[in-house]
């Protein structure tokens, strides 16, 4: 299931034995000959998948198996990444505030895809999930902040019934296809018994746990680091929704009575822009703050800031580096 080799110890001198590369800077390892690498002049991505698609124009196959997988499905993430630069470039070139407007842009690449034909809302009526369902018809599909309906989606997509093989989901009628990587999975197979069932599972979870259907996802989704305060935050699930921003709520120290306390996903981002003249456009946030002392000021702040989808400007050249100098301390000696 991971891809990854069992080896017999026994074996450890002969057929077992690692090999050496021609070209590797070490014994033992592959040599860059056979590692997959790009050069592109256009766009290229990688949303922690493996790395046989970097751009939907070009596959890079034919590497070693313990590496990555190669003509296999892509993730809802992934495919959300690419549609990103796609439908961006249908409109010109990508500016440096489009490129770091990407990351706030919070779309749920799964709901677009389960939405087409109206397929999702016609699962919830097949699952008489009453109010859950006007909810839902009215989303936006995203999961900012002032979003109505995300957490429906959540809980619906992970109770969907797994598959012992990816890319043989029952819930798609149009399964994966390698000619069609990003474009596939789709069609919701809405009259399966067990996706109607999920629906009805995620909305009685729901009901259970006393979460209003119409409740913003800001006000269920906040930060649960130590000392960190319930500051709203958008994103969701990556992999199984198809957030590019991606959050996860594991073992929460602060904020354990909200729904979606998050501590994981989404930590260093950055957005870098190179421009005429030698300029550079560099704008970074730390979403967990710089310091865990829950007492320090630099604690929350970008916490705060990257739930407000702003950024820091970060100081690249000489003149940015001077201009924000708050001091200077030479050490010799």
């Amino acid at each position: 299931m991971a891809g990854l080799p069992g080896l017999d110890g026994t074996r450890a001198s002969s057929d077992c034995n690692w090999g050496t590369d021609a070209d590797a800077q070490r014994p033992g390892i592959l040599g860059p000959k056979n590692l997959p690498s790009t050069v592109r002049r256009d766009w290229t991505m990688n949303a922690n998948d493996s790395y046989w698609l970097p751009n939907p124009a070009q596959k890079l196959e034919g590497f070693a198996r313990i590496i990555g997988c190669e003509k296999c499905q892509r993730t809802l993430r992934t495919r959300m990444v690419d549609r990103y630069v796609i439908d961006a470039l249908a409109q010109g070139k990508i500016s440096p505030t489009q490129l770091r407007g990407f990351e706030h842009e919070n779309r749920v690449m799964g709901a677009e895809v389960m939405s087409e034909g109206n397929d999702l809302n016609e699962v919830c009526a097949l699952a008489q999930g009453g109010d859950a369902c006007d909810v839902l018809k009215a989303w936006d599909r995203t999961s900012n902040v002032n979003s109505r309906g995300n957490q429906i989606f959540e809980e619906f997509v992970t109770r969907l019934p797994t598959a012992p093989v990816v890319g043989t989901e029952s819930y798609w009628v149009k399964q994966w296809d390698e000619r069609d990587p990003i474009g596939t999975p789709r069609n919701l197979n809405e009259t399966d018994p067990q996706v109607i069932q999920a629906m009805k599972d995620a909305i009685a979870d729901l009901r259970a746990r006393n979460v209003p259907m119409n409740a913003t996802w800001g006000s269920l989704q906040v930060a649960g680091d130590d000392g960190a305060p319930a500051i709203p935050l958008g994103g969701g699930l990556g992999d199984e929704t198809g957030n590019a921003n991606a959050l996860a709520s594991r073992n929460p120290v602060a904020n354990s009575d909200r729904y979606k306390p998050i501590t994981y996903g989404s930590s260093h981002i950055q957005a870098i822009s190179f421009l005429a003249g030698g300029a550079v456009d560099t704008k970074t946030i730390l979403t967990y703050g710089q310091s865990e002392d829950p007492t320090s000021p630099w604690s929350k702040d970008q916490t705060e800031l990257f739930g407000k989808k702003r950024w820091v400007s970060f100081p690249f050249t000489p003149t940015q580096i001077s201009a924000q100098q708050i001091s200077k301390l030479t050490v010799t000696g």
